[in-house]
């Protein structure tokens, strides 16, 4: 009966984002069919500030995972020393590398500059040509000028570094301050998933036949940890039988292991990830995210926010922390598999293998360098889009402009890949956009 509907969860990003807002937006502007859109209680998630839309003719409900109100705002010093530590100690991340070296030479241009002002005007005083009156006047507007600025940036603060770069620090930074934080929302955020995997229609049946995880700017770092995190409970779910071809998933593994990336087929790969996905779920394998998407994604960042190192993100990578598509496989298997054998000698996904089922959608703007590449970070099974704004020339071309602007009404090419993933049909990307 109800099996044949889709659940769209869509992330919300960093700032001070209001209920229904993002998913209100995100729902009327993908909608391609442009009909009536119905706001129903959300009975399956709970949350009361939250409700599942739908629209008439149409087998998608949405649903919003809002977790803003779980957020708490750093202090200012921690704000600063988080962005001085990204900017002068941590690895560079191949997308900010340009960004980063331009800011670092803005930095010292300007140390440098003061420094020598300060030795030319104090290398020709001597002790009688000081005029003490007028050095009271320049020190008392010295600091005055100090105050301002440090009005300045507190007044910046408390408006747009700490209601977005802050939840940036809170969410990314595992300092024991910040635990709770991350750990109360990837738990909202895990139960949402779960409830969702579990709701059931009027004949007890499986209300969703598939899920889609939709994350935009830090809400796909939260989205990635939620798929990361509830995956282990669904592959360890040994309701297989015979019927499964072993043979067709050992050669699923091997086609896609350590594949250079001139010989990787992207659009078959994610066709035999349907095929691996519909034949674990014929056979009771209860998970359903058949796509992920994600959206100007500081995931590119991943190297600068995730890790210390490159050394460090790969390993992490390496020993299954950190999922990745294609999965890593077993390099101790001969078959160089990303499956494990179960008691009864089936195989079935290891715990960092959810994207052997799962197909990711990356879209991000030339411009917005918040998001970017991510198939040279998690994986060539990543199909990566990058687009030009559609929304005026400010947008177009103004960096970072158009970070809030995928699903807006004038951005005909972003709908259009996001539509091809709800479809379930291998979004067309050219090979100028296939960066990988």
């Amino acid at each position: 009966m109800g099996y044949s509907r889709k659940a769209i969860i869509v992330v919300h990003g960093m700032g001070n984002q209001m209920p229904m807002s993002t998913i209100r937006e995100f729902a009327e502007n993908v909608n391609v069919k442009g009909t009536r859109l119905y706001s129903s209680p959300d009975r399956i998630v709970g949350d009361l500030e939250t409700r599942r839309l739908s629209f008439k003719d149409n087998n998608i409900d949405y649903y919003e995972f809002y977790w803003a109100h779980l957020m708490q705002e750093p202090t200012s010093l921690n704000v600063w020393k988080w962005t001085f530590k990204l900017l002068f100690l941590k690895t560079v991340s191949d997308r900010a590398r340009k960004m980063v070296y331009t800011l670092r030479i803005i930095f010292f241009s300007i140390i440098f500059t003061l420094l020598s002002l300060l030795f030319i005007k104090l290398k020709n005083v001597t002790a009688d040509q000081i005029n003490f009156e007028k050095t009271i006047i320049y020190g008392i507007m010295i600091l005055a000028a100090y105050k301002l600025l440090v009005l300045f940036f507190r007044a910046v603060s408390s408006t747009t570094i700490l209601q977005s770069i802050g939840d940036v620090v809170k969410y990314t930074l595992p300092t024991p301050q910040n635990i709770d934080v991350r750990n109360s929302i990837r738990n909202k955020g895990i139960e949402m998933l779960n409830k969702l995997h579990e709701a059931k229609d009027s004949d007890k049946d499986p209300k969703y036949n598939e899920i889609i995880v939709v994350g935009h700017s830090l809400g796909s770092i939260v989205a990635y940890d939620m798929l990361t995190f509830l995956f282990p409970k669904y592959h360890n779910i040994n309701t297989y039988d015979e019927k499964i071809s072993q043979e067709d998933v050992t050669k699923f593994a091997k086609d896609y292991y350590d594949k250079p990336i001139e010989e990787f087929d992207l659009n078959k790969y994610q066709e035999d990830q349907i095929k691996i996905s519909k034949s674990y779920r014929q056979f009771k394998m209860p998970w359903r995210v058949s796509n992920f998407i994600t959206m100007g994604s500081p995931l590119t960042h991943a190297v600068m926010v995730m890790a210390n190192s490159k050394h460090e993100f790969y390993k992490r990578k390496m020993i299954r922390e950190f999922p990745t598509c294609p999965p890593v496989p077993d390099i101790n298997d001969d078959n160089k598999c990303f499956f494990n054998f179960t008691e009864d000698k089936y195989l079935r996904p290891h715990h960092a293998a959810l994207f052997a089922l799962t197909r990711w959608t990356n879209i991000y703007f030339s411009n917005d360098y918040i998001g970017g590449n991510l198939s040279s970070e998690f994986g060539i099974g990543i199909r990566d889009i990058e687009l030009k704004s559609q929304n005026g020339f400010v947008k177009k071309y103004l960096p970072f402009a158009s970070h809030t602007s995928y699903w807006g009404k004038k951005e005909i090419e972003s709908i259009k890949n996001i539509n091809n993933c709800f479809d379930n049909i291998p979004s067309e990307n050219e090979a100028n956009n296939q960066n990988i």
